[in-house]
């Protein structure tokens, strides 16, 4: 039986928000780690190509532009990993702001699986039930 208010969700639907919440984190830590070296090398050939001030672009250096591109990337990754989590739960908060929602979307699939008689397993696991005695 499930909350009043609370949409009934399967198990195979926990799974699947729970493979695209690990897909979004993963992918945020990635594009973070790997966007500021980018930056940096940006940084490098803007020098290299406009010595020994750098290549500026409308006011702004090449490294400048890079982290504009690497924060709309994450925010971006943020908020369509949100919206496809909202999606599959049919969360009001998630759907609503899909970028906060990554951050209750754990929240939401533990009220859900625990309703069920369900746990997680930790980050790379799946859904299990819960073992009594």
């Amino acid at each position: 039986m499930t909350a009043p208010g609370q949409h009934p969700s399967t198990v195979e639907e926990l799974n699947e928000a729970l493979r695209l919440y690990r897909r979004t984190v993963l992918t945020v830590i990635a594009l973070g780690v790997l966007g500021l070296p980018a930056c940096w090398g940006l940084s490098i050939l803007g020098t290299w190509l406009k010595p020994p001030y750098g290549l500026y672009i409308y006011g702004e250096s090449l490294a400048t532009w890079g982290l504009i591109v690497v924060v709309g990337l994450l925010i971006a990754q943020l908020w369509w990993g949100g919206r496809q989590i909202g999606r599959i739960l049919s969360d009001p908060v998630t759907s609503a702001a899909p970028a906060i929602g990554v951050m209750t979307a754990q929240t939401v699939i533990a009220q859900r699986a625990h309703a069920m008689g369900m746990k997680w397993t930790g980050f790379f696991g799946d859904l299990q039930p819960v073992r009594k005695g």
